[in-house]
């Protein structure tokens, strides 16, 4: 029986592996975070927790079976959790325990952004965060690179337009 297209192993043994690296120490990270955002706020520790267990299921998935569509998808999901890392830092989260007013009064400054989780109130970025973000973006370049020059260019090609939105957003916002 052949392999279809989309069975497909891909190339370059070693990224795959530094890959599957990264994506374990990634989940460590989120996973020796759960107890505080748990303390802090019961549904961001079970998200937390959920992309850590997450996280570990790629890992292994990767390393058992390296093909295309784990690739791609490892690429997506990865991209997603750096992406909603993005946002909570620069924006807040779209929802949280309460709405700044109802924790704090009308003294939004009280807030403090390590603990908070307000809606609309940007979180701090810490080391533990931002190393899995760094993790994060390393697997999504270890992933591009191991994919078939089809898909490899498509990729790059789908990333450069992202980072282009992103700068064209950014602008926007700014002004």
């Amino acid at each position: 029986m052949t392999a279809t297209a989309s069975e497909t192993r891909v190339a370059l043994p070693g990224a795959v592996a530094f890959a599957t690296l990264l994506m374990g120490i990634a989940a460590c990270i989120h996973m020796l975070q759960v107890s505080e955002y748990l303390a802090d706020w019961r549904p961001a520790g079970v998200f937390v927790a959920a992309v850590a267990v997450g996280q570990a299921a790629y890992a292994w998935v990767l390393l058992h079976r390296p093909t295309v569509p784990v690739a791609l998808a490892g690429i997506v999901g990865n991209l997603a959790v750096v992406s909603l890392w993005i946002v909570t830092r620069k924006f807040g989260l779209p929802m949280g325990a309460a709405a700044p007013e109802q924790v704090y009064g009308h003294d939004v400054q009280a807030i403090d952004p390590q603990t908070a989780f307000v809606t609309g109130v940007p979180q701090a970025i810490g080391a533990f965060d931002l190393t899995a973000t760094v993790l994060e973006l390393a697997v999504v370049a270890a992933l591009v690179s191991v994919l078939p020059a089809g898909q490899h260019r498509w990729a790059v090609n789908a990333l450069f337009g992202l980072g282009v939105a992103l700068l064209v957003v950014r602008v926007a916002i700014v002004g």
